[in-house]
């Protein structure tokens, strides 16, 4: 994961998926995967799981933003594994054991269906009135600190609405992840935005101000005449219409959510027959919903600081209930409602009402910005140190200061909140990434307002803050990311990492960490996971402002140093190397902007005497997808060695090249990129995934599968890396890798290969011999072990960096043309219609 805003897109972001490795069973001990982008974009995808999931095709084809996420978390990443259902008694006692219960006074003066309409109803728009007005009749005597709104009567607009303004042109020196696109910003994909049926908000002056809309303006916008109102108005006396319910979605406040469905073939849980399994994800229609309701879910946790969620799930007149936090979800078993008979969702509604916020699910350790403090970081913003921090910091603050009076605030949907970090106090708004994954790690990185206050004066800092969720293991040998750096920096090898300025575990005010709740639910027993953040002093720019492949090179060759002084000095394995977590850190040095490559995000990292060298008993899911070491991709059950990360950063110069020059690939770049990067393919035997066929040939190949169009001197770079890891694969027995790999191999059973005899090898030398220089193919290359170690990529990345000829960028994102492109932030959209003082939702995408 990256820690600066991305120049490259994610409404949640490309480049690194989340690490499903991160699971850790009791009794046996596995190392922690990838969760990672706005985040991660962010997401995240953090961070990247073994396969290619949610957040890895965010590298790929058309980026995955709002509807476009479902298929993927019923798909490769298949979340309905993390759902498990349990009975209503269950989820009352252990969820749901707060807020007290209605007497029976309070019972008897409720809104009910006593007229059963509920189970009638004929279309799913005619549930929202209804639920809302049985949930406020609840709220109001509980003590009014909710409101319930109809939010799906008024479904957003396409955000891209909010601004119809182009793309400019950089300047002279300036790069373009300085550069806003207003349109691209404002665009949700060409969508209308998702929305849940019915919101419930806390009753506040923001929920009463922004999101509840007027009976009068929602007429007024639905364009109704007057005898149509009147008859709408009068439509159900108990229930009321829409327009006295109705209100606008906002992600970032809502409390919980219901989704309503009143044609079963759509449901994502089981109705019709409860003793059947209870998601319906082996139906088309089944899983789509399915899908729906875990984006939902996914976008609230997204915008929000929460460590979980409440929702329900209706089908007509039944109803099941839901709580999610981040290693999964429990959904009650169905359950009646409406009627004075069932009045099991009366009492849910009543605790909801009655819970505390932390109760509810929020952070309480992030509280929302003064406005006297807003104002303040606007206004540093003014001045931040270069124009890229310019925009970074704008772009956290959702402020545009070029736009007119009233419309310099870009959403509503990303409030500013200020939180600590160990003992700091920084302030954060919209993330730069977040990953896309709904379970698991989610990371998800900030550009951070430090506001420091000595000796009377008060001055502003910007940093980066890492928010996750980490693996916690009751042996600690899963480490914290800043302990990592510490060690580095203590044993001389923090010359090119960042530099943490603080860090922890988040606690609450009786200083007890924030855990999960859900990791030892199911068949499967996991370590709980402890919400953790991490404060990075630098703001780094992306790897993809790089100027030219000569610059690429240097930097790359910084960060294998950083890999490599890591590894020698401080016995510290990186296991995670992508073009994501390499940045250019910009310093003046004598009146000079020098960049830097710098090598970050090392919490899936390992020490030296943990990384045994024996077969893993699980396939291995270490590291970012797109750039984990073809071997790998093709025997995960081969032990992660050096070599594995020194061949990532192989991947991420070709990854660079394809991106932004164009190749013999170019033409068809999303197929072959599909096809390289990509490919995954489920084993049957022990359920690894193994990676492209293509991707391995090519790493035997001495020459690179890679032609630049007219750089010839960039195909010579190209070819002189081809003879370094072709050298490396020739090494390898392919034979012996499917025997010794094969999750069906028993080490104390299986017989060795049997060596050759000297006979054999000089018969062998004869054969081969017959065959000299009578062909007019490229010769094979030599075996060699050059991955073993950093000396031959080095000198190559150096020889690059000191040659004299001209290795030019291409003018384009190739990606971008070819619909590969990460998108500029989160793939979590925040559209919204602009009503008074709110403004349409910028979406910014990260790739991560």
């Amino acid at each position: 994961m990256s820690n600066h805003p991305q120049p490259d897109p994610l409404s949640a972001a490309p480049a690194d998926p989340p690490h499903n490795d991160d699971i850790v069973q009791h009794g046996h001990l596995t190392p922690p995967t990838t969760p990672t982008n706005p985040a991660t974009n962010g997401i995240d995808l953090h961070h990247t799981p073994a396969r290619p999931g949610v957040n890895a095709a965010q590298f790929g084809p058309r980026p995955p933003q709002d509807k476009d996420l479902r298929s993927l978390y019923t798909g490769v990443e298949k979340m309905q594994d993390n759902l498990h259902q349990v009975s209503l008694d269950e989820m009352f006692k252990t969820y749901l054991n707060c807020g007290g219960d209605p007497t029976a006074e309070d019972l008897k003066a409720f809104t009910y269906d006593d007229e059963g309409e509920l189970e009638k109803v004929a279309k799913e728009a005619d549930l929202g009135p209804m639920i809302c007005a049985m949930g406020q009749s609840v709220a109001d005597r509980a003590g009014e600190t909710i409101l319930f709104r109809d939010i799906s009567a008024a479904r957003p607009r396409s955000s891209n609405q909010a601004s119809n303004s182009r793309k400019r042109k950089p300047k002279d020196g300036e790069e373009n992840s300085e550069v806003r696109n207003d349109s691209e910003q404002n665009d949700s994909s060409q969508s209308h935005g998702t929305t849940p049926d019915v919101a419930i908000y806390l009753n506040n002056d923001r929920t009463k101000t922004l999101f509840v809309i007027k009976p009068e303006d929602y007429q007024k916008r639905a364009g109704k005449k007057a005898k149509e109102k009147a008859k709408e108005k009068e439509k159900d006396k108990t229930f009321g219409a829409h327009q006295d319910w109705v209100g606008h979605r906002s992600w970032s406040d809502i409390v919980a959510f219901f989704e309503a469905k009143i044609d079963h073939t759509l449901s994502a849980f089981e109705f019709a027959h409860p003793n059947t399994r209870f998601v319906r994800d082996d139906t088309d229609g089944g899983e789509k919903s399915l899908g729906q309701f875990l984006e939902y879910l996914a976008q609230i946790l997204a915008h929000q600081h929460r460590t979980h969620l409440f929702a329900v799930y209706v089908f007509k007149n039944q109803a099941r209930l839901v709580y999610a936090d981040r290693p999964g979800a429990v959904v009650s078993e169905p359950f009646f409602y409406g009627t004075r008979d069932h009045s099991t969702l009366h009492i849910f509604f009543w605790k909801l009402a009655r819970m505390s916020n932390k109760e509810r699910g929020f952070d309480e350790t992030a509280t929302p910005a003064s406005d006297a403090d807003i104002r303040a970081m606007r206004e540093y913003a003014a001045t931040a140190p270069t124009e890229y921090l310019k925009a970074q910091a704008y772009y956290a603050l959702s402020w545009d200061p070029t736009a007119k009076e009233g419309k310099q605030l870009k959403s509503l949907e990303w409030p500013m909140h200020k939180l600590s970090v160990g003992d700091r106090t920084v302030f954060v708004g919209r993330p730069s990434f977040a990953t896309h994954s709904l379970f698991g790690r989610c990371t998800r990185g900030y550009v951070a307002f430090e506001k420091v206050q000595k000796e009377g004066k008060t001055s502003w800092h910007l940093h980066f803050l890492k928010d996750s969720w980490r693996v916690k293991d009751a042996n600690n040998r899963i480490r914290p990311e800043h302990k990592v750096y510490k060690r580095l920096h203590k044993k001389g090898a923090g010359d090119r990492i960042p530099t943490s300025l603080a860090a922890g575990d988040v606690v609450d005010a009786h200083g007890l960490p924030q855990l999960t709740r859900l990791h030892d639910i199911g068949e499967r027993r996991h370590h709980p996971r402890a919400h953790y953040r991490i404060l990075i002093a630098e703001v780094y720019r992306p790897l993809s402002d790089f100027t030219d492949f000569r610059q690429l090179a240097e930097l790359l060759r910084d960060a294998l140093l950083a890999h490599k002084d890591a590894w020698e000095k401080a016995g510290v394995l990186h296991r995670d190397i992508s073009f994501n977590n390499i940045l250019i850190h910009e310093v003046v040095e004598d009146k000079k902007t020098v960049r830097k490559g710098i090598l970050s995000d090392w919490d899936l990292s390992k020490y030296k005497k943990d990384v045994s060298g024996t077969e893993p008993r699980q396939p291995d899911r270490t590291g970012t997808w797109y750039f984990r070491s073809a071997v790998l991709g093709r025997y995960p059950r081969k032990p992660y060695e050096v070599s594995d990360d020194i061949e990532s950063f192989i991947h991420v110069y070709h990854y660079s090249v394809l991106r932004f020059h164009r190749t013999n690939k170019t033409e068809s770049l999303q197929d072959h990129i599909s096809l390289i990067y990509e490919r995954a393919v489920v084993r049957a035997e022990d359920g690894a995934h193994l990676g492209s066929t293509s991707k391995f040939d090519h790493m035997c190949m001495a020459t690179s599968f890679i032609k630049p169009e007219d750089n010839r001197s960039l195909q010579l770079v190209l070819n002189q890396l081809a003879k370094i890891y072709s050298q490396h694969y020739a090494t390898i027995d392919e034979q012996e890798y499917k025997r010794k790999y094969s999750p069906s191999f028993d080490p104390t059973k299986a017989a060795a290969a049997r060596p050759a005899s000297n006979e054999d090898q000089d018969s062998d030398a004869k054969f081969m011999a017959a065959f000299d220089d009578r062909t007019d193919g490229p010769s094979m290359p030599s075996a060699n072990r050059t991955l073993e170690g950093h000396g031959k990529l080095l000198t190559a990345f150096s020889a690059v960096v000191a040659w004299d000829r001209d290795l030019p960028k291409g003018p384009i994102d190739e990606f971008k043309v070819a619909g590969i492109a990460t998108r500029k932030n989160n793939a979590f959209s925040s559209s919204m219609p602009s009503q008074g003082p709110s403004s349409q939702d910028a979406t910014h995408v990260h790739t991560y």
